[in-house]
């Protein structure tokens, strides 16, 4: 009896990333979604200002306990 070796390939497929921002956004808008574009924008800065307020009040608090 004769046997034989067969050789499979497996695919394995590329890691999964995490669209950016920016794709959202232009995906949310390709939608016609503008609605949430706008918030998720907005939210996005409201938050950036309140990190930068965070960092000016550490920096004086820490200033303030030396």
């Amino acid at each position: 009896m004769e046997t034989r070796e067969v050789k499979m390939e497996v695919y394995t497929p590329p890691p999964y990333v995490p669209p950016t921002d920016k794709e959202i956004l232009e995906g949310l808008e390709f939608q016609d979604n503008y609605e949430a574009a706008y918030l998720i924008t907005s939210l996005k800065k409201e938050n950036a200002n309140l990190k930068r307020k965070l960092t000016i009040l550490q920096k004086k608090y820490d200033a303030d306990t030396k």
